[in-house]
């Protein structure tokens, strides 16, 4: 665009195409609402062609009678409304880094607390001093756990590192205590298993003999499931899952009535609609099979330590305890981060049969 009066480039973020502009000194952005380069293309003439004018009152005349208000608004990124950062900067799965579709959801459910508690209508109005506000607010609300509220407050960073504006979310992470989940004894097992029926029944043998965990076990297809084998990719880590399955849990598959291309239709809703609901009615069942769920802390919420994460401590622990090797259970339940995964060997069917063979035997009644 050289030697015209006005200068501007077309880039990406995430996979939408957007464009920049230099007129008359002043510096626009605007979201081209499209995917496909040629598209692009096309919207970004359509924007430049008033800019071609030599009559400065004839190009703005012009630009406003090409866009409406709210296309206007968009021009100025300073006048992004807090409300709208989704609509002009949404991530795509995989457009940066590993974004899964559960990240996404976590992230539009940060943005969306955010905006019920902020008085700010603009991007340009936020800025480090209430970022730190606000997670004061979510330190007292409910009395979260740091874990989760760094979580909350890195959600909110990753949003705004999408935007052309600085992230006011860089805090100092909160100290987090170590509080890891307890794994479930084998009785414990067995009971919440007898005791639960339907969808339940079937989603906690699900998780006792595969270790996955909950958002990969109520997300199960049946199209995932054959030849004897379960694959699948992680929703946490997106990750591919290359298990062999166990004759009991087989046979469970094999019992229970299929409604739906997925195996839990009723619960994968609930899951979607409210994941803390499905844990604490997950929580719930446990503590009617007599299993105390939780620790108390001081001057906060209860500690959850048995809940269906359990069955994936249960899992590594069971195994462990049979001489399985560290490096096949790792591999097994997806515990590595991308440098780690390097370091340790893939498990082999062999070992991924040894797995198999402990489970059976341990949970055997």
């Amino acid at each position: 665009m050289s030697g015209r009066p006005y200068s501007g480039y077309l880039h990406k973020r995430g996979s939408i195409w957007w464009l920049t502009l230099s007129w008359q000194g002043r510096r626009f952005q605007t979201s081209l609402h499209t995917t496909d380069r040629r598209e692009a293309e096309k919207n970004r003439d359509d924007f430049v062609r008033p800019l071609r004018l030599n009559d400065k009152v004839s190009a703005i005349k012009a630009l406003i009678s090409l866009m409406d208000k709210t296309k206007l608004d968009a021009l100025q990124p300073s006048r992004i409304p807090v409300k709208d950062i989704w609509t002009h900067f949404t991530p795509t799965h995989g457009s940066s880094g590993r974004v899964t579709s559960q990240h996404l959801q976590q992230k539009q459910s940060h943005l969306e607390s955010f905006c019920d508690w902020t008085k700010a209508s603009f991007m340009d109005e936020v800025d480090a001093s209430m970022a730190m506000e606000y997670r004061t607010w979510l330190q007292k609300k409910d009395s979260l756990t740091a874990t989760t509220i760094n979580k909350h407050i890195m959600g909110l960073h990753s949003i705004w590192a999408l935007s052309p504006f600085p992230s006011p979310w860089k805090l100092k992470p909160l100290k987090i205590r170590c509080e890891s989940r307890d794994a479930l004894t084998l009785d414990e097992i067995r009971t919440v298993i007898a005791k639960a029926d339907g969808e339940l029944r079937l989603l906690l043998i699900v998780g006792a003999y595969t270790g996955m965990r909950l958002g990969d076990c109520v997300s199960l297809r049946y199209d995932q499931v054959k030849d004897g084998r379960l694959e699948r990719r992680a929703n946490k880590t997106d990750k591919t899952i290359s298990l062999p399955i166990a004759q009991p849990l087989a046979e469970a598959l094999a019992a229970h009535p299929r409604t739906s291309d997925l195996v839990f239709p009723k619960l994968y809703a609930d899951w979607k609609k409210n994941v803390s609901n499905m844990c604490r009615r997950i929580g719930e069942h446990f503590r009617s099979c007599g299993i105390d769920t939780t620790v108390k802390a001081e001057g906060r919420r209860a500690i959850s330590k048995k809940g269906f994460h359990a069955l994936r401590h249960s899992f590594c622990t069971l195994m462990a305890s049979a001489g399985v090797p560290m490096t096949d259970i790792r591999d097994w339940v997806g515990h590595s981060s991308v440098m780690m995964t390097g370091i340790y060997t893939h498990s082999t069917h062999e070992g991924q049969q040894k797995i198999l063979n402990a489970l059976s035997t341990a949970t055997c009644t």
